[in-house]
């Protein structure tokens, strides 16, 4: 099957699937209907990934292992958005900045942050 016919086989839209296989859009319209991308390894990932789906749970996106090194702003909020749906370890040489995290503390003043990391079960 192609990718066309599998995303279209789980009733997804391009935009369904190209945020299921977290890729911009415009990589999933070629990946879709360019013949020369369907030996490449982001093309069977995406199928892989669509394939796995039910059709009950399209919007599942799957999970992953992530590190995101450096608990400073663009750290700490890149970490709290993908900790919403994947698995992060936050990794910092300042242990105090550490332990403030670990407590559901925001190091620095933002009321965004504090506010996921009180109120959200992140992983």
């Amino acid at each position: 099957m192609t990718l066309k016919e599998i995303r279209k086989s789980k009733g997804l839209s391009q935009i369904e699937a190209c945020e299921i296989c977290l890729v911009p859009i415009r990589t999933y319209k070629r990946l879709e209907n360019d013949v020369s991308y369907q030996h490449s390894l982001k093309y069977k990932q995406c199928a892989e990934t669509l394939s796995g789906l039910n059709k009950r749970n399209k919007n599942k996106i799957k999970k992953h292992n992530i590190v995101v090194v450096g608990a400073g702003y663009v750290g700490l909020s890149t970490a709290v958005l993908l900790g919403e749906q994947h698995d992060v370890v936050l990794i910092d040489i300042a242990e105090t900045k550490v332990d403030l995290i670990n407590n559901r503390i925001a190091p620095f003043k933002d009321k965004d942050i504090e506010k996921a990391l009180k109120d959200n079960s992140l992983s």
